[in-house]
């Protein structure tokens, strides 16, 4: 397997860490700003592999037998291989246990464009994060490549057309069917922030932007909200710099912040 840097750069960010350690070593326990998780090398008795931050990379460290690593040297750790001679191998385990397409995975989507999917959190977020990168201070919002803004259309457009699931999503959440098929209209919902299921019938919170140019609305953006039982809970695409809705904030005479993507949907639907 030929592994592209890009992928490679997307698995080692902490989030995937922390999801990795979750799936594979189980809950993780919260001291103060740090969190532990069991360790894979040594059979402790206590959580003692410590996840942390550096200059952008997860990094795990066991306090009792002083190993750790990326998320690759723990995956190693937990399946007995080398992270090194095994190394292929293991990204194929990180991405697998947290829904990560890679590169040689990709796989023709059933759309009538028939482009193909690319590589990243499977969807679409997912999720999935995107390689992390350095964005140019005159461009505050870094557009998805086109066929992945595709892929999220698509997705917008399968909600529209599975009132079935979306219920299930609506029961899930609290709110009316009504609000959630809302935001499956993309005439009435593109500056609202929109809703789409991807082909796992996940809930998508579909990110859009308009320029003030006047271009056409653009996606730069989906977060993946999985159902219960489902690890990670969310996964990220895009570069979701303004909060969910943000473009109607400008014609609004009344504005409200809301936690999250489905408290605004409670706010417009009270």
């Amino acid at each position: 397997m030929n592994l592209s840097a890009a992928d490679v750069a997307a698995l080692k960010v902490p989030d995937v860490l922390h999801a990795y350690c979750r799936a594979a070593l189980g809950a993780g326990k919260q001291v103060g700003r740090l969190t532990f998780y069991p360790c894979p090398w040594g059979a402790h008795s206590r959580p003692k592999l410590e996840v942390s931050e550096r200059d952008g990379v997860g990094v795990a460290m066991c306090r009792a037998c002083d190993r750790g690593g990326t998320v690759f040297d723990v995956a190693a750790g937990v399946l007995g291989l080398d992270a090194r001679k095994d190394f292929p191998a293991v990204v194929q385990a990180v991405a697998d246990t947290v829904g990560y397409v890679l590169r040689d995975e990709v796989a023709e989507m059933p759309r009538k464009s028939h482009r193909k999917r690319v590589a990243g959190f499977s969807r679409p977020f997912g999720v999935a994060a995107t390689p992390a990168q350095d964005t140019p201070t005159e461009k505050p919002l870094a557009y998805l490549p086109p066929d992945e803004e595709a892929a999220a259309l698509d997705a917008v457009r399968r909600a529209a057309g599975d009132s079935e699931r979306m219920a299930e999503h609506a029961a899930l959440l609290g709110l009316p069917l009504g609000v959630m098929m809302f935001h499956t209209d993309m005439q009435e919902a593109y500056n609202l922030g929109m809703l789409g299921l991807d082909e796992k019938g996940r809930l998508l919170y579909v990110y859009t932007h308009c320029p003030d140019d006047g271009m056409q609305v653009r996606v730069v953006g989906v977060k993946t909200r999985n159902l219960p039982g489902y690890e990670p809970r969310f996964l990220m695409r895009g570069s979701k710099q303004n909060p969910w809705g943000w473009d109607a904030v400008e014609d609004a005479g009344l504005v409200f912040a809301t936690e999250g993507e489905s408290d605004a949907l409670a706010v417009r639907a009270a």
